[in-house]
């Protein structure tokens, strides 16, 4: 993508950035009106997370940063971080597009991470509303084609945020090789019999040495990141296939079904035969 002539000069390596350094997948869109009941009270979330606001006010906190946000606005949250949100005083109910996937960097590093703040304002909140109405229902009627179509309005999305005063800091390159290596492995591989013991082999160190070079550059395990691309997948093939639990479970490198039960539950809050259905239902 050409951004010359388009872009100011100081805002163009942070939009190649983003192009080039981050790998976007949508689990879902959904738009909901919300009763006088509403509220999320210090949760977290199982995958990052856009709130895009579309009517009505709220008070958002995230990661001890907090706001009053109205029409136009989005509150965005990484995976695992701590978030909550309630109506602004006079507010008994909001219209509202949710939106979860992963923005990630090569290093898995969330993409929100990167940003100056949790919270952005749309440009446009009129014409971004006709586009999120119209990938909720493509999702809702081919949730693969939907799903492909999400990357690319994410994509826009975010280039605009850049363009009405989000910043981005530059992604980094996996600062040690056996890091790399591993990253891409547990990527291309992650469906096969691996392990920590037998990453730490193929790098030649020993599986405490891993474990100490993955927290320190990404603050979790080798193993907890090999869960997460696994699971990742085995959610993507429950909303995109008609493949048993079971078959899911081992196209994505889990061995005995209950366990992948007891990790997609713990992950993701539900079974993955209810995560199916309250994906099929729009829920």
């Amino acid at each position: 993508m050409d951004l010359t002539g388009h872009w100011p000069a100081a805002l163009i390596p942070q939009a190649l950035s983003l192009l080039r350094d981050y790998e976007l997948s949508l689990i879902s869109c959904h738009f909901w009106i919300t009763g006088p009941e509403w509220g999320m009270k210090a949760e977290t979330k199982p995958d990052d997370f856009l709130f895009i606001l579309m009517a009505g006010r709220i008070a958002a906190e995230v990661g001890g940063e907090s706001a009053v946000l109205g029409p136009g606005e989005i509150l965005l949250a990484e995976q695992g971080e701590l978030l909550s949100a309630c109506y602004a005083q006079g507010c008994s109910s909001i219209e509202v597009f949710a939106l979860h996937g992963f923005f990630r960097d090569r290093l898995h590093r969330c993409l929100f991470r990167g940003f100056s703040s949790p919270f952005a304002r749309l440009p446009e909140p009129g014409a971004w509303m006709a586009r999120l109405r119209d990938l909720t229902g493509l999702i809702n009627s081919d949730a693969p084609a939907g799903s492909l179509a999400g990357i690319g309005l994410l994509r826009w999305l975010f280039l605009d945020l850049l363009r009405t005063g989000l910043r981005l800091a530059k992604a980094e390159a996996p600062p040690d090789a056996r890091l790399a290596y591993c990253l891409r492995t547990i990527q291309s591989r992650f469906a096969e019999d691996l392990s920590v013991e037998g990453l730490a082999r193929e790098c030649g160190i020993t599986p405490t040495q891993l474990r100490r070079i993955f927290q320190r550059y990404l603050g979790r395990s080798p193993k907890d990141v090999l869960a997460g691309q696994r699971l990742d997948r085995a959610a993507e093939l429950l909303r995109t296939s008609s493949f048993s639990v079971k078959r899911v479970a081992f196209e994505t490198g889990f061995r005995q079904v209950h366990h992948f039960h007891l990790q997609f539950k713990k992950f993701f809050g539900h079974t993955p035969s209810a995560y199916r259905r309250l994906e099929s239902e729009g829920m």
